[in-house]
């Protein structure tokens, strides 16, 4: 009986000595796993170190992106734009463009602005011509026209006063008192009568044979100024109408 009572008291002592250092094992133990809910540990060189979050990687995941299209961005950019002002090919190009129009264009501004030049002073002298001749038939007693001689005796691309070398006293043009549109003039003319019982035959143009006394003016001019005659134009009594040869060719 003390026997038993003494075992019981061994045993009980011991799992009374036993069960409060098995509570502070396990606690130490359960204090020791817990992780933290998000973070992740991992063990470097015996050293325990956090892991980054979900959270924190997705933010570096977008800023990497970002960073990424703006390097694109900026390359395209860089393809796109070009560099300010004009290469030598380019100014070559264009300065051969220029010339190459310019030897088309300025001698047939010039051609041209001849012709109209030419046309005009034509025009008005022919006019002012056919009416005094007119006037000279009707005051004429014998009811004919005045021939004049070709004044100037050449067309000038100069240009030649009319008044000082044709108007001259006592010549044909003074007597048909001829008032020229202008001083100087740059085709010569010439007057041509006959009476009914001759026939016309101008130059180069046609002529209708009329029934009584007739006339006929030829005017010849250097339209390009390269020397000769390149144009000539008449009018006559029997038509108004200007007719016109080798016009500026």
């Amino acid at each position: 009986m003390k026997v038993s009572n003494i075992l019981n008291k061994v045993v009980v002592g011991t799992m009374l000595t036993v069960a409060p250092l098995a509570d502070a094992g396990g606690g130490a133990r359960g204090r020791q796993t817990k992780k933290p809910r998000g973070v992740r540990h991992r063990r470097t060189g015996g050293a325990v170190m956090p892991r980054r979050s979900c959270s924190s990687r997705g933010g570096d995941r977008t800023t990497a992106a970002r960073s990424r299209r703006s390097m694109i961005v900026r390359t395209r950019a860089r393809r796109v734009r070009r560099p300010g002002g004009f290469t030598l090919v380019e100014l070559m190009i264009v300065v051969a463009v220029i010339a190459i129009l310019a030897a088309i264009a300025i001698p047939s501004f010039f051609r041209e602005t001849g012709k109209a030049k030419h046309q005009s002073e034509v025009s008005a002298m022919m006019g002012e011509i056919g009416v005094k001749l007119e006037q000279l038939k009707m005051e004429s007693p014998t009811g004919l026209y005045r021939s004049a001689a070709k004044c100037p005796s050449a067309p000038s691309r100069a240009g030649i006063n009319f008044r000082a070398t044709c108007l001259t006293v006592g010549s044909d043009w003074d007597a048909l008192h001829i008032d020229p549109p202008s001083t100087t003039l740059y085709c010569s003319y010439e007057i041509t009568t006959g009476d009914a019982l001759t026939t016309p035959t101008p130059p180069g143009f046609t002529m209708a044979i009329p029934a009584g006394a007739w006339w006929y003016l030829i005017a010849e001019c250097d339209m390009d100024g390269a020397g000769g005659i390149n144009a000539r134009f008449m009018i006559s009594s029997v038509d108004g109408k200007q007719q016109k040869l080798q016009f500026g060719k």
